[in-house]
């Protein structure tokens, strides 16, 4: 019911500003880019609507949770472009606002698509693309509905990656789950939700979240509790009222060596789960020395306690 409000408030008073490469609105700045300047014709090209939330503000995912709203894309293309895939996004934050869990980004974020110029379009040709693209931003007391008409001039050309954006694209690429055929499964009684994901170095996991692309499947704001059972990541929290199907989603883990977390695009059939296992690895804490200056005060501290 929240998050229809949204849309709906999102549909009467979003409004739309003047057609450019960027645009700067009250509370994010949104930039529209590729990878190339110059794409082949009858070659995708990789495209990223970079979003930026004012400090304090934030974005969603394409589920944002318990409250919010996706980011939507209405394309202006040349004739004869097929539709462009949809939007995929990075691995989300979460934030829980009244009690209400949220899928969101809090900073710079790259949603992803690409779009194909029709091949018999000759070196040279100009190929434009718009897009009108309408979000939500919300800081912890307010939620504004936002868009923007972004437009990306290229010339058909050989597809070669510019120097500057086709890192940003490739960045951006990196930061999006990876895609994988684990064979994972999920069951539900009692009100529980389970899910048992094959997992090559479970004894590394320090931590693990699963984030559901759809409703249905879990009840956001309960907590997850994340156990290694054999070679499984084992995923319990409250079920939603009745999970069914396939379910789908993001898993981010985060494990001893590595510099940053992990995402996974994930799909779990209904099947047998294991029952709960051991304990995740502890997380590794670099003692930190105390400054000079504070040892003394410290020390005082102490023999005036005894």
């Amino acid at each position: 019911m929240i998050r229809a409000l949204i849309l709906l408030l999102a549909a009467l008073f979003a409004g739309a500003a003047a057609a450019q490469t960027s645009s700067q609105q009250p509370h994010t700045n949104i930039e529209i880019f590729a990878e190339s300047r110059a794409p082949a014709a009858g070659e995708p090209l990789n495209i990223g609507f970079e979003l930026t939330p004012r400090n304090g503000w934030h974005t969603y995912w394409v589920n944002p949770g318990d409250a919010g709203a996706a980011t939507r894309v209405a394309w202006t293309l040349p004739s004869g472009t097929p539709p462009p895939p949809p939007l995929a996004y990075p691995v989300p934050e979460r934030l829980v606002v009244s009690g209400l869990m949220n899928y969101v980004y809090s900073h710079p974020n790259v949603l992803m698509t690409s779009v194909t110029p029709p091949a018999g379009l000759p070196k040279g040709a100009a190929y434009t693309v718009t897009a009108k693209v309408e979000w939500l931003v919300c800081s912890l007391e307010q939620c504004v509905p936002e868009s923007a008409v972004v437009t990306l001039p290229l010339t058909i050309g050989n597809g070669t990656s510019d120097d500057g954006d086709g890192f940003r694209i490739a960045a951006a690429k990196a930061a999006l789950p990876k895609p994988v055929t684990w064979a994972a499964k999920w069951a539900a009684r009692d009100k529980r939700f389970v899910l048992a994901v094959p997992f090559g170095t479970p004894e590394r996991v320090t931590a693990a979240y699963f984030y559901p692309a759809a409703d249905g499947a879990i009840d956001y704001a309960a907590p997850q509790t994340v156990t290694i059972a054999g070679d499984r990541l084992r995923i319990e929290t409250a079920a939603a009222a009745n999970p069914a199907g396939t379910i789908s989603g993001v898993l981010r883990v985060e494990r001893t060596g590595d510099d940053h977390a992990l995402g996974f695009a994930i799909t779990a059939q209904p099947g047998d789960v294991p029952a709960a296992g051991l304990p995740l690895a502890a997380k590794r804490v670099t003692p930190t020395a105390a400054p000079a200056g504070l040892l003394p005060i410290l020390f005082a501290a102490i023999l005036g306690g005894v």
